[in-house]
Order: C-alpha cells, then structure tokens, then sequence
C-alpha cells in the first residue's frame, strides 16, 4: 500500500517523543520551518531573471485517485501554490501555464507575472476532464514556444508534473525537442506521481535538470519548493550571458493616482476584457500605462520594476547566515518574547532568535536585525 492511500489511517507517524519521553504531534509547519532554515550558499552567480513554463499532464492517467483526489487536481493545486511562491520569490521573472491533454498541448496562460491569471488557468484545468494520452514531445515544444518571448538574457526552465508513464510522439521522438532544450540552453525539471520513465530521466538529466518521484502530495510540494530559488549558473551559462550586452535595461514607473478609473494599456488582449484602475504606473520611456508591476511594457517592451523588486531579488546572492542552535535562555531579539527551549542565534551578531522569529528573517524579512542595528541601518 503506497503512502497516501494510508495517509489516514496513520496518525501514530505524526507523533514524536520528547526529551522527557511525552509525545507530541509534529506539524507540517514544524517541519516546513526547519527545512527553510536549511543554509543557502552566498556569493554564487546565480540567474535572477528567470522564465518558467508549467506543464501539467492530463491525460488518462490523471484520472487516477492517488494522491487524493485525482493526479490531476493534486498536481494543479501544487503548482498554483508553487507559482505564488515563485513569483514571490523572483519578482523579475514569469510564469505560464501547459496544459497536456489528449496527444497535444495547449497554452493556458502566456507567460507574466501575474499570479492570478495562472491560479485561473490551473483551476480550469484541474476543472476539465483528463483526456487521451500523452505527448510529452509535444508539451515541451509547446512550452519551448511559449518561453521563446524571454529576453536573451533570461534563463529558461521547464516544470513539469507528470501522471502518465508513457508517451507518445511522433518519429523522431523526442531528440528534436532535446536538441532544442540544448540550444536554448533550457533546464527541464520533472515530478512524477506514478513510476520512472527511463526516457524522461535521461531527458531531464541532459539538460541540466532534475528528475523526482513524489511519493505524495507533501512530497510534490517539497520537491516544487527546491526548484523556487534561482539556480546558480553554469559555465556555459556565465560563458554565454558575457557575450551580450553586461547590463540589463530597467525602467522604474511612476505611480499615478487618478480621481476616475483608467485604462490600463498592460490589461487589454483579444482574449481578456479590459481592466480599469484608479492607480496606474506610467511606463518612464513611452508612459504607457500598466495596471501592475512588475512587468514588460506592452508598447516598448521595457522591463517595469520597483525597487523593492531588485531589493527581494538580491538576498539570493547575499543569503542570510544559517542560525546556530543555543540554549534558551533570556529574550528573543526579534519579538522579545522569553525564548524556549528551543533558540537560535545569529553566528555574526550573535542576536537570539526564537523558532518564529528565525523562520521570519529567513524566509520574509532576509535580514538580521541583529546585523542591521549594529551596523547603524537599524531594526
């Protein structure tokens, strides 16, 4: 029996034994805090500007009830979490969605940082009836399509969630599309709900990606949560960005405050209907209007960004330090709350943390304020 088909029977594995012998229910939350606290390597080049394509298979096999409640819903509603938490993350890339059904592939979403219209996309996918087989060929070029709007020095990456252990594509298979994986130097990660394709792990392994099997949804979830921070690039990679240009053009727009609602330039399409917004920002080389940032201009295609964009970007280069554990003794810096048992310290400033507090600077506020007020940028 596989894990989640006995994930309800067994809530004896979420109970563990204390020092003094009690037992205590271990949360997900514990366990989602010591795994962010996990250190970061600094001073790594890593690609900050990154365009990730979606791809979620549903085809006949994610029909499927494990995980509960389908392959499919699992996987759209892992992905729509990812997705935030990407973006979150990387304020200076996109997304898009795939949809892989029935031997081909559609776009659900194009590629943007806007987190709602991807949510909506997974949600009519997992809402729509799994179909047909797959065609990860397919998929992939749909995906490589979609990722081709990326500027040059961008880098690109595939996501996928696989239900279906076969694939069929059409001669030749899928060394075209590995060919152009290669070309635009783009990384392809899988995560599998049922078995290992061979083909689909040697696939993902050529182009620098990786290939995992979640054991349940949990594991997806963990799986998807090492690919948010930015990869660090290769040597092929630094090789082929110090050919182009060094420096990447930005523009920072100007915030407006209209008494009526505007048009913003960035919302209209065929496909969706216009948005109005009483505050705007103001693209500084051609002042056009977006309803949000960050983003491309529609008009001139200049990158709109603010700082606290660039600011939430660059903690992956500078991480900060993984805390140290100490004894629980005196009041925790951040919140001045008497620590527990359980305390942790900063190894520069030596500042006491609680558990909470530790898992705020590592994961929100990316600075010690420990650091920050020694070094007089305060608290």
């Amino acid at each position: 029996m596989k894990r989640w088909e006995k994930a309800d029977n067994s809530a004896w594995a979420a109970l563990q034994e204390d020092a003094e012998g009690r037992l205590q229910a271990r949360s997900a939350q514990q366990e989602t805090k010591k795994r962010k606290r996990q250190q970061a390597p600094g001073g790594v080049a890593r690609g900050l500007i990154r365009y990730v394509a979606l791809v979620v298979d549903a085809s006949e096999a994610a029909k499927e009830p494990d995980p509960r409640p389908s392959r499919l819903k699992t996987a759209c509603d892992a992905l729509a979490t990812f997705c935030g938490d990407l973006l979150a993350a990387n304020p200076l890339g996109a997304c898009c969605v795939v949809a892989a059904r029935d031997g081909g592939a559609k776009v659900a979403s194009d590629p943007s940082s806007a987190r709602r219209s991807h949510a909506d996309a997974l949600t009519a996918i997992s809402k729509a009836q799994p179909k047909g087989p797959l065609s990860l060929a397919v998929a992939l070029s749909r995906a490589l399509d979609a990722l081709s709007s990326a500027p040059e020095h961008a880098l690109r990456e595939i996501v996928v969630v696989a239900s279906n252990l076969a694939t069929r594509d059409a001669a030749p298979g899928l060394d075209p599309v590995a060919d152009r994986l290669l070309h635009y130097g783009c990384r392809l990660h899988v995560a599998h709900l049922a078995a290992e394709p061979y083909v689909v792990r040697r696939l993902a392994e050529r182009s620098g990606g990786t290939f995992s099997v979640a054991l349940d949804r949990g594991h997806l979830d963990r799986i998807l949560a090492e690919r948010i921070p930015p990869p660090p690039l290769t040597a092929k990679d630094a090789a082929k960005f110090s050919e182009r240009q060094p420096l990447v053009e930005m523009g920072f727009p100007t915030l407006r405050k209209d008494p009526a609602p505007q048009c913003a330039a960035a919302a209209v399409s065929l496909d969706r209907p216009p948005v109005w917004a009483a505050t705007t920002y103001t693209c500084p080389r051609c002042e056009t209007r977006v309803a949000a940032i960050p983003t491309e201009c529609p008009v001139c295609d200049l990158p709109l960004v603010s700082a606290p964009h660039l600011a939430r970007s660059h903690h992956h280069l500078f991480p900060v330090p993984m805390f140290v554990e100490k004894s629980g003794e005196g009041e925790c810096f951040g919140c001045r709350a008497a620590l527990a048992a359980e305390a942790y310290a900063c190894p520069r400033c030596s500042s006491a943390f609680c558990a909470d507090c530790d898992e705020f600077v590592h994961t929100v506020l990316h600075n010690c304020p420990g650091c920050c007020g020694a070094s007089g940028g305060g608290s």
